[in-house]
């Protein structure tokens, strides 16, 4: 009886340990591999991700690598951050870093909502979800070449079938800007080295415009960060065209509370 106390009293220690524990997970925004030391031990995690678990909360002494290449050919590390990050009770902070502007983004999330085979979402990281030539996910690239087929069927046979009801038409046949123009806009966004800058040139160029989901989906891979990302999201809303599809956007988030934002932000403009 005695021995069945003790073993539940160390399972339940455990079990409280475990709960208190903290994660961190470490990402480039371009998903190029890194290392990480953290409180002086050095991890050899090499990875587009690493993940340190099993930490105390509090606040950790983090360093950041990345490997290149000397001109003969020698791989070696480079440390690209050094700083200081925060981890709470139950919960996992994650740690995106640009290596070429210095920007840092901060989300922590408790563990239990983290799904570790939710990669994430930008530019560099879009082959399960996009096809590479117009920025557009699967599902909406079939949607869009469902639409232009009927689209262009009724006008070829010149008949009155009406269209599907509530189906708006082509997303190019509502857009203001055709693609040239977006790459123009692309090129000026590009050449922008932060977010913030990037958000401005974009607000500038499309205050007047109308855009497509489509287009605006593929906007959003030309911001490094998931709060850009999803303020722009908020802001494009009103220059939007084919609003009926906004939700399609949310697969453009990578954390499960900027989805719920979006959702939230969404039901309030029904």
């Amino acid at each position: 009886m005695k021995k069945l106390i003790f073993l539940s009293t160390i399972m339940a220690a455990i079990s409280v340990q475990a709960v208190a524990q903290s994660m961190l997970r470490v990402r480039l925004t371009d998903n190029t591999p890194v290392n990480v030391s953290l409180d002086g031990r050095y991890f050899n995690k090499r990875g587009t991700t690493v993940t340190i678990s099993e930490l105390p909360p509090g606040e950790h002494k983090l360093r950041v690598y990345t490997y290149l290449q000397s001109r003969r050919g020698r791989g070696y590390e480079d440390m690209i951050f050094e700083g200081f990050v925060r981890t709470y009770h139950g919960d996992i902070t994650l740690f995106v870093l640009d290596k070429i502007s210095g920007e840092t983004d901060l989300r922590v999330q408790p563990i239990s909502d983290f799904t570790f085979n939710h990669p994430p979402k930008n530019e560099l990281n879009r082959i399960d979800m996009f096809d590479g030539s117009d920025g557009a996910s699967e599902e909406q690239r079939k949607r869009k070449e469902s639409e232009q087929a009927a689209y262009s069927n009724n006008t070829n046979n010149n008949t009155n079938t009406p269209a599907v009801k509530d189906t708006p038409p082509p997303s190019t046949a509502i857009s203001t800007i055709d693609d040239e123009e977006l790459d123009k806009i692309k090129k000026k966004v590009e050449a922008k080295s932060t977010d913030t800058d990037k958000m401005l040139a974009l607000k500038t160029a499309l205050k007047n415009e109308k855009i497509t989901v489509n287009q605006a989906s593929y906007i959003l891979s030309w911001l490094m960060f998931e709060n850009s990302k999803l303020d722009f999201a908020k802001w494009a809303y009103a220059v939007t065209a084919d609003k009926a599809y906004y939700d399609d956007l949310k697969p453009t988030f990578s954390y499960k509370t900027s989805i719920d934002d979006f959702e939230t932000f969404l039901n309030e403009h029904k």
